[in-house]
C-alpha cells in the first residue's frame, strides 16, 4: 500500500498520545509531497501524533479511481486499539479534496467518521466555475484559474470534473465529522471555501473557516508570519 508513516516521537512526559492522523498532501494533482508537507508531518509528530501519509500519486500516473480505495484502505488499517473518534482526516490544497471527498465515501466502505476534518486552502471545485474566483485571481501569488482547471480536467480522466466525487463543493457535507478550513483571502479556492460555508450553515454541519487577510495559497506550510502562526494552530488542535 502506497503510504508513509511518521511515528509519535515526543518526550514520555507530555500529556497522552494524541490520537492518529492521515494527511494527504496537495500538488495540484501533478506533483509529489513536498518538504514543506513533510515538515508539518514532522510538527504533529513532535506534539505525539501519528501521521498516515497516503502516497496517492500524481496525474496521469494516477486519477482518483485509485486515490479514493487507497484514503479509505489507509483510513481502514489504522490501529484497530484507535476509535475512528480520536482520528483526524487532513491535508492541504488537491490533498485537502481528496480528504473531504474520501470522508463522503466511508459509509459506503461501512466506516464510521473521524472526530474531525482539518482542511488547508482545500481545492474544492475542479472546474473553478464559481464567478467569484475571477476576481480573486488577480490577486493570488501563483496559482491560475486556467491552469488548475486543465489540471482538475485530466485528474478526472474522462469523468465530469464537477462530479461531487472529485468537486467535494458540489456535494452535501450532511453527516460529515466537523471540519475546520484554513484560507486566505489571496486564494483563488477562497470563494468555493465561502460555498462550502454557506451549505454547511444551511444544512447543519459543524464548520468552522478561519480566514487570513491578505494570505496566498496554503499560507500555513509558508515561511511566513501568519504561516507560522497559523501552522502552530493546526497541530495544536490535532494533537489535543
Amino acid at each position: 500500500m502506497p503510504a508513509s508513516s511518521a511515528a509519535p516521537h515526543c518526550p514520555a512526559a507530555r500529556r497522552p498520545p494524541a490520537g492518529p492522523c492521515t494527511c494527504t498532501a496537495g500538488g495540484a494533482y501533478t506533483s509529489e509531497i513536498t518538504g514543506q508537507h513533510w515538515a508539518l508531518v514532522a510538527a504533529l509528530a513532535d506534539e505525539g501524533v501519528r501521521v498516515e501519509v497516503p502516497l496517492y500519486g500524481p496525474t496521469p500516473r494516477r486519477t482518483h479511481r485509485e486515490a479514493y480505495p487507497l484514503v479509505t484502505e489507509v483510513y481502514r488499517r489504522l490501529p484497530d486499539h484507535v476509535p475512528a473518534a480520536a482520528v483526524t482526516l487532513a491535508g492541504d490544497s488537491a490533498g485537502a479534496g481528496l480528504a473531504l471527498g474520501g470522508a463522503r465515501e466511508l459509509p459506503a466502505a461501512g466506516l464510521p467518521q473521524p472526530r474531525r476534518i482539518a482542511l488547508i486552502s482545500p481545492w474544492l471545485d475542479l472546474t473553478l466555475s464559481n464567478p467569484a474566483v475571477r476576481a480573486v485571481a488577480p490577486h493570488g501569488a501563483w496559482l491560475t484559474p486556467e491552469g488548475l482547471v486543465e489540471m482538475g480536467r485530466a485528474r478526472a480522466d474522462g469523468d465530469d470534473p464537477a462530479d461531487p466525487r472529485l468537486s467535494p463543493v458540489n456535494g452535501s457535507p450532511k453527516g460529515l465529522a466537523p471540519v475546520s478550513v484554513f484560507i486566505g483571502t489571496r486564494d483563488v479556492i477562497y470563494p468555493d471555501v465561502c460555498r462550502l460555508r454557506e451549505r454547511a450553515a444551511a444544512e447543519g454541519t459543524p464548520l468552522e473557516v478561519t480566514v487570513c487577510a491578505g494570505a496566498v495559497h496554503v499560507h500555513p506550510l509558508t515561511p511566513t508570519p501568519e504561516g507560522r502562526a497559523a501552522a502552530a494552530r493546526i497541530v495544536e488542535d490535532i494533537s489535543r
